[in-house]
């Protein structure tokens, strides 16, 4: 049995998008139907974050492996995307200040042509102050977050994932399926709230061919019919869902 230990700090600088940057005189919709509760429109500021990481792998056997991984970020200016307005087109915004951490569990397995895993991770993401784009929200929501933390809007507190493969050596075929569970982005007033929680079934095969690789993937193989988004929460002004059953067809070569 094999045990591996490793801990870690980083600081990370994120820039935002400069495509979503814009210049925007908010001034000129005084007056108008398109007039925000407050002209206030800080810049988008970059997200700087110091990132602690700490875990370890074990090999209980030849075919068996297991990890634990445990994180802590501290950001300061955290960037967020919002869509707002009629057009829902995207706006960057930042949180002042954000804290979040979370553990992830993974295991393996694989004995000859059988491989299976397993993953599980749970977050916990808390913000605090709007401090740029503030004309974007309602002045009663930017109040609250000033003083209280909120949980941002695309933090899902766990996801989990389940997958099998078995490789047919003579024909130089390999089938398998995965199982991904989400347990619901939030929603409501200051994301006080969540979505319900989704499970998604997908199933491929792949084909070797010479020095070519044929895969098909069909990912929602039972077509289910699931709202990430509803609409409300924090940035979030239309719904968003899931996409239906789908196929892909895709050819690689090896070169």
């Amino acid at each position: 049995n094999k045990v591996k230990f490793h801990s870690g700090y980083s600081r990370y600088f994120t820039a935002p998008k400069a495509e979503l940057l814009s210049n925007l005189n908010i001034q000129r919709f005084e007056g108008t139907t398109n007039q925000p509760e407050t002209f206030k429109n800080d810049k988008v500021k970059p997200e700087k974050t110091d990132y602690f990481d700490v875990g370890l792998k074990y090999q209980a056997s030849k075919e068996l492996n297991f990890g634990v991984d445990g994180y802590y970020k501290n950001i300061r200016d955290m960037l967020d995307e919002g869509q707002f307005g009629q057009a829902l087109i995207f706006k960057p915004f930042n949180y002042n200040q954000a804290k979040v951490y979370g553990l992830e569990f993974s295991s393996d397995y694989k004995i000859k042509n059988f491989s299976a895993f397993a993953n599980i991770a749970y977050q916990k993401a808390r913000a605090k102050e709007i401090n740029s784009g503030q004309y974007l929200h309602e002045v009663n929501e930017i109040n609250y977050i000033k003083n209280n933390f909120v949980n941002p809007d695309h933090a899902q507190r766990t996801t989990a994932s389940f997958g099998l493969a078995y490789k047919f050596a003579k024909t130089k075929t390999n089938l398998g399926f995965d199982v991904l569970y989400g347990s619901g982005l939030r929603r409501g007033e200051a994301n006080a709230l969540k979505m319900p929680s989704y499970s998604q079934f997908n199933i491929f095969a792949t084909q070797k061919i010479d020095k070519f690789n044929l895969r098909l993937s069909v990912n929602n193989i039972l077509d289910k019919k699931y709202a990430l988004r509803d609409g409300t929460g924090i940035g979030v002004q239309a719904s968003q869902f899931a996409s239906r059953r789908s196929a892909y067809l895709i050819l690689s070569r090896e070169f």
